[in-house]
């Protein structure tokens, strides 16, 4: 019959002289580092107290925070790409808001000087339409709808 063998943190077998030769010593260090600091025990046992309770209280420290803001944000239903619904008030909420839409108004005798002046320039020989609208500092569309407004009454194609 084969002798049994003792394996030790490894794959690899080892002889019982090796595992011997090496608890001997472990054991006896081990006491004697006891007898050295029994005097320190109660101290001792005060720190490792004190590192326990400290890492007890982070560890509910973090679990508190993780359930306030799991709380806090409880109420919102992500929708992927369509948005969120609020639970709570049951309102759709989008991603991101739509870009804005600027619109200036100005008096109507502003406006009515600034067509009269597209129409000069147009009859004194400007034709281009973008020409007439870097030269009053008005948009092109703008340019275009008054013109064409002018064509209209008058009859011109």
């Amino acid at each position: 019959m084969s002798e049994p063998h003792i394996e030790v943190l490894s794959r690899n077998r080892i002889s019982r002289s090796t595992v011997i030769l090496g608890v001997i010593p472990v054991t006896l260090f081990s006491g004697l580092l006891v007898f050295a600091l029994w005097q320190f025990l109660f101290w001792i046992a005060i720190g490792v107290l004190a590192l326990l309770s400290i890492g007890a209280l982070y560890l509910i420290a973090i679990a508190l925070i993780d359930v306030r803001r799991r709380w806090i944000h409880a109420h919102v239903v992500h929708l992927g790409e369509h948005g969120v619904v609020d639970a709570v008030s049951w309102r759709m909420l989008p991603l991101a808001l739509p870009a804005p839409h600027v619109t200036v108004r100005e008096d109507k005798e502003t406006e009515a000087e600034l067509d009269k002046n597209i129409i000069d320039l147009w009859k004194g020989g400007r034709h281009s339409y973008r020409a007439i609208a870097e030269d009053l500092k008005t948009n092109y569309p703008r340019v275009q709808r008054v013109i064409a407004e002018h064509k209209k009454q008058q009859g011109i194609a």
